[in-house]
């Protein structure tokens, strides 16, 4: 008899034992039929088969903006525009000029600029007359935000009726950081400079600063531009006030699989700029009746345009608590580490394109009655690993009423790392999968509401590890379900919710926000398809209302009841399952 025999012989005992103490002679007597009923019912049941080993928490979508307000804008004080000379006649027959010749120019062409010398050209013109020429190329350059560009007429023997003007473009040549903040200087520096030419342009480098007053890190700027000691020079004073660093924040929400615990509490730590150069660590611990699962999170920027790595490890400890099959053990450990590099390629105040590629490996092992066990064909003790490059590109937009977000994934396996190979033709680590995600908003008009909408999408040709699997089902996929109630390699969920202000209940603690307190009565229609490779399709589908509250700033709380038009049989009756789903969270900022 073989060593894997063995071990399952000696489970299936240990099953017997228990079912013993707890039902008696009815299981003594057909030990082996209970056990066989048993381990057919979990492996014919998705929320068992594929979803507990690991169990898994809700889609990660990307973050969907706030509507567009009034862009922050840093305070600036900007240097005096150049005056007119005070007009007198000029002399007669002084020089002719046939033409100029413009040098130093390089923001706008030759043609341009002659243009606008076009009315001193051709004709006789005194010094005053050559004084207005050079004041309207300035006066052209500081129009466009070139504030610190300007033209002068060097020292010349005019020739053949051409006069030369030389165009001095202006540049940056210090900035001085000042202000209650931990960031180190180099860090504001090095993002102003990217944005500040040369040649230097205030209205570029405005929009740059409002880009740098979105980092939730910073509550404001206050800029000042000056002179410096070279003409063309200039010299930017900011001070900068630091936002609160540190965020605590608690959620409790009935949006893990009951299969693990439907009630799920969960904590959030986050602190920002320890090190003094705009770096976030993030710690989140979570914790059902049977799961416990911590992540923690450090993304750090490594250059002026926002380059980030990004580091994120989870570890999870789940185990099967309802009835019947708490009686067997079922357990499962997870670990899973990520190392990413993302990019903006573009990025202003209303709209972002960014492009990145992360690193992952997810380590699984899954127990029956305390001994390693697979619920996946062909995986050894019940372990799996899974290593994968991932690129994603991510794109955001906002106005005042509409805000668009998409995020595109495709998932590679890797044979490296200790990955799960697989010579049989079962589910490994060599696959490839592509996922896209879509989110949207609409404001109506006047005090109509607003419209909701969001989409996932994974497609991939191999036969998937359970990590890997898209999962359909709750609070973030299709309402009137339980959590992970179908679970398999490919699918599509699709939702639209209709949101309105009914009124406002505020808090005692809200003070005078005036978002606070508004109560909001929702809509929604939900529907979502997932099959395996090779398999039959399995849909599900919902309708229902839902509450949402927002207390105060920060907290939201929000209930829904979402109606299934497709039951799904399961062996005990939750929360969920009634097409209740809760959420209640609340941060603070000190």
């Amino acid at each position: 008899m073989s060593e894997k025999t063995d071990r399952d012989a000696a489970v299936a005992t240990r099953y017997v034992t228990i079912a013993r103490c707890r039902y008696g002679p009815m299981i003594v007597r057909k030990p082996l039929c209970a056990l066989l009923a048993l381990v057919l019912t979990i492996f014919c049941n998705p929320a068992y088969a594929q979803g507990v080993p690991p169990e898994r928490g809700p889609l990660e979508r990307p973050r969907l903006p706030e509507f567009l307000r009034e862009a922050p804008r840093p305070g600036f004080v900007l240097p005096p525009l150049p005056a007119s000379p005070e007009r007198r006649p000029s002399r007669p027959l002084a020089i002719v000029v046939k033409r100029f010749r413009i040098v130093g120019a390089t923001v706008f062409d030759a043609a341009q600029l002659e243009a606008l010398l076009a009315p001193f050209t051709g004709r006789s013109i005194g010094n005053d007359e050559l004084e207005e020429a050079r004041l309207a190329i300035t006066r052209h350059y500081v129009a466009a935000g070139y504030v610190n560009s300007g033209a002068l007429i060097p020292d010349q023997e005019i020739r053949d009726g051409v006069a030369t003007i030389e165009v001095i473009e202006g540049r940056l040549a210090e900035i001085v950081v000042a202000g209650e903040h931990r960031f180190e200087p180099r860090f504001f520096r090095e993002r102003v400079a990217a944005g500040a030419g040369p040649p230097l342009n205030v209205r570029e480098l405005q929009e740059r600063m409002q880009v740098i007053l979105l980092d939730p890190q910073i509550e404001r700027i206050n800029a000042e531009l000056g002179p410096g000691v070279r003409p063309g020079e200039a010299v930017l004073r900011l001070d900068v006030t630091e936002a609160k660093r540190n965020t605590f924040g608690v959620t409790v929400a009935n949006n893990r699989s009951p299969v693990v615990g439907a009630k799920r509490v969960e904590a959030q730590f986050e602190w920002r700029n320890l090190l003094g150069r705009g770096e976030a660590w993030g710690l989140r611990q979570g914790l059902t009746s049977g799961l416990e699962d911590t992540t923690i999170t450090l993304s750090v920027p490594l250059t002026a345009h926002d380059t980030r790595f990004n580091f994120k490890f989870e570890r999870s400890d789940a185990t099967v608590v309802e009835p019947p099959f708490d009686l067997i053990a079922i357990r499962n450990r997870s670990e899973a580490l990520e190392l990413g590099l993302v990019h903006p390629f573009v990025r202003t105040v209303s709209r972002e394109l960014a492009l990145g590629a992360t690193l992952a490996r997810r380590r699984n092992a899954s127990f029956l009655l305390g001994q390693p066990f697979s619920f996946t064909p062909g995986l050894d003790d019940g372990k799996s690993a899974v290593a994968a490059l991932r690129v994603s590109g991510d794109w955001s937009e906002r106005s005042a009423d509409q805000v668009l977000a998409a995020r595109f994934t495709v998932s590679r396996g890797l044979d490296h790392f200790g990955a799960t190979i697989s010579n049989a033709g079962n589910p490994d680590s060599r696959f490839v999968t592509r996922l896209a995600q879509l989110q949207w908003a609409r404001r109506l008009p006047g005090e109509l509401g607003q419209l909701v909408a969001r989409g996932d999408w994974q497609r991939s040709n191999d036969a998937l590890l359970p990590s890997e699997k898209f999962a359909l089902g709750g609070a973030q996929t299709v309402r009137g379900y339980r959590e992970n109630a179908v679970v398999r390699d490919n699918g599509w969920v699709g939702s639209v919710e209709y949101r309105r202000p009914i009124g406002r209940l505020r808090a005692p603690l809200a003070g005078d926000d005036p978002d606070a307190g508004q109560v909001e009565i929702a809509l929604f229609a939900d529907a979502g398809s997932g099959r395996d490779h090779r398999g039959a399709a399995q849909r599900l589908s919902s309708f229902g209302a839902g509450l949402r509250w927002t207390p105060v700033r920060g907290a939201l709380a929000q209930v829904y009841k979402g109606f299934a038009q497709r039951k799904i049989a399961q062996p005990t009756r939750d929360l969920q399952d009634s097409g209740v789903h809760f959420l209640f969270a609340m941060q603070v900022q000190f």
